[in-house]
């Protein structure tokens, strides 16, 4: 048997929900989470930051210049993949989140192989891959809907 409520709880009740209903929040379409990728976690941070160095070099096509930032790359990316997963992750992103992760330790290590290797012309292919791959995790992050959905 169902018990009514008191109208003084009852009113309570539908003040509160009108007011979550109400509240001033993201606007309409935007996505929850307000999160950028610098201030998600250190390791999202950090290797954001190591992929803004490489930036520069590749768009002077220097190949030289990306095999030296390699060593720092491989690093920061290795510990992005060693973190833990992160704990405003919504369930519904879950798996996405860890296919993206997957998918990003796949191009470090493309990226290992073109920098450890000796054609010069792999390495910025590579490093375009790895960026991809760390803005799609970034994406799957976030929540935001795959760039190439319909």
């Amino acid at each position: 048997m169902i018990r009514a409520l008191p109208t003084a709880s009852a009113l309570a009740l539908s003040l509160l929900l009108l007011a979550g209903c109400t509240s001033r929040g993201a606007p309409a379409g935007a996505s929850v989470r307000t999160a950028t990728p610098g201030g998600a976690t250190p390791a999202f941070s950090g290797m954001q930051a190591v992929l803004l160095q490489g930036s520069a070099a590749r768009e002077r096509g220097d190949a030289a210049a990306l095999r030296a930032l390699g060593p720092s790359i491989s690093r920061t990316g290795l510990a992005l993949l060693q973190a833990r997963m992160p704990h405003d992750l919504r369930r519904a992103d879950v798996e996405r989140f860890l296919d993206a992760r997957t998918a990003f330790g796949d191009a470090l290590k493309l990226w290992v192989r073109a920098v450890d290797g000796p054609d010069d012309r792999a390495v910025p292919g590579a490093y375009d891959g790895l960026v991809e791959a760390y803005w799609a995790w970034v994406d799957a992050y976030r929540g935001l809907s795959p760039e190439r959905a319909v």
